[in-house]
């Protein structure tokens, strides 16, 4: 079967003829890393020379613990949301000021969260002003916060106590080792 097309246009058209357009308007790993060097200068343009570099450094590695679990858990289209990237910015400020490396990961699950549960108000201030001051919480606080949640939330249901109390020490064991190693 022989197909036959014709086209015609006036003056300043653009025409384009296919048998099969395929479109890919979704965003990439690369296309995140770039939408994150372009809110780079934003974030450091209140910086000194001295201090770009270090923010610079500190910025990059928030991204390099960022991305890949954007990636793993398929959020990357999330980003062309402008709430997102005006968030992403804030992390971006507060990952420049922090020199904890545990930071950026709990900044970018933060992002995360705020990702996934976006359409929650409270979620949403929530995130916010958790983003704001993760690089003033002290580790001593954040282990306080970790044990004051596991006690809200986890418990034991299987019936004999002396299982569920050998549970929970096992549970705070960890909690509190780790953060002491």
């Amino acid at each position: 079967m022989v197909k036959t097309q014709k086209q015609e246009a006036g003056d300043n058209s653009q025409q384009i003829q296919a048998d099969t357009v395929i479109v890919h308007s979704g965003i990439t790993e690369e296309r995140v890393r770039s939408i994150i060097d372009e809110k780079l200068p934003l974030v450091l343009q209140n910086y000194s020379i001295e201090a770009h570099s270090i923010a610079t450094e500190r910025i990059e590695k928030f991204a390099d613990n960022l991305i890949p679990k954007l990636v793993k858990l398929n959020l990357l289209e999330e980003l062309k949301d402008p709430s997102i990237q005006i968030l992403l910015s804030e992390t971006q400020k507060t990952a420049a000021s922090t020199e904890r490396e545990v930071d950026y990961g709990l900044l970018s699950e933060l992002l995360i969260h705020r990702v996934k549960k976006g359409a929650d108000r409270k979620i949403r201030a929530g995130v916010s002003q958790a983003v704001e001051i993760v690089d003033e919480v002290s580790d001593d606080a954040l282990l306080g916060l970790t044990v004051f949640y596991c006690v809200l939330k986890i418990i034991p249901n299987n019936g004999r106590i002396t299982e569920g109390l050998s549970i929970l020490n096992s549970v705070f064991e960890k909690v509190i080792y780790n953060s002491f190693s």
